[in-house]
């Protein structure tokens, strides 16, 4: 199972709005990043300023999925291995727990241990169960551990309601175009019928 199939499943259970990969600034790293640079260029006058070693941390954090049911944020993110759910860390979700309601990780049936999952965490299991008589498979999540809810989440910075206004629109010209293709092939279709009938002119009682 894939995390993108994962995230087809999740998100046909989703009751509100579902985002895919939306990034946020990690704040605590521009700190430090800013930090560093502020003490790097006082150093240039001042030898005896102490230069904080290199950040090597990531300053923008990316999550799989964000659910927005009513005034509820959910960020969810997805582990479809064992490899990637090891290089999982604190840094990694710090951020985008800070602005949502819940954190949930969600990974195919046995992946993710329960007892491996930080306290201030969800977990949900995705089965895909086997239809008898078939070789098909219906998919179903089974919530391993509720999340704790955060009741006072920060609010969503600017940039992320920015990303989100851009896909609105790049959505709205795309359904536009297609649109506009649509209605040009039905145009030519149309024409084609119509020379068709025009040089064959059995065409549509034959067609019947």
């Amino acid at each position: 199972m894939t995390a993108d199939e994962i995230l087809n499943i999740i998100e046909d259970k989703a009751k509100g709005a579902f985002v895919r990969e939306l990034g946020i600034y990690d704040q605590e790293v521009v700190s430090r990043q800013a930090a560093r640079f502020e003490a790097w260029h006082a150093s240039r006058t001042d030898p005896s300023i102490e230069v904080p070693e290199h950040c090597q941390d990531a300053s923008i954090r990316r999550v799989d999925g964000l659910d927005f049911s009513s005034v509820m944020r959910t960020a969810f993110e997805v582990k479809a291995s064992r490899s990637d759910w090891k290089r999982e860390s604190p840094e990694k979700r710090r951020a985008w727990k800070l602005v949502t309601h819940r954190y949930i990780y969600a990974s195919p049936a046995g992946v993710i241990p329960v007892d491996e999952v930080p306290e201030d965490c969800g977990l949900w299991w995705i089965h895909l169960d086997p239809v008898a008589g078939t070789d098909r498979t219906v998919p179903r999540i089974e919530v391993m551990r509720k999340a704790p809810r955060n009741s006072e989440p920060l609010d969503l910075p600017w940039r992320v309601a920015l990303n989100l206004c851009y896909r609105e629109q790049k959505l709205r010209k795309q359904l536009k175009s297609s649109s506009r293709d649509h209605q040009s092939a039905r145009k030519r279709g149309d024409k084609f019928l119509a020379d068709l009938k025009e040089i064959c002119p059995g065409y549509t009682e034959f067609n019947r």
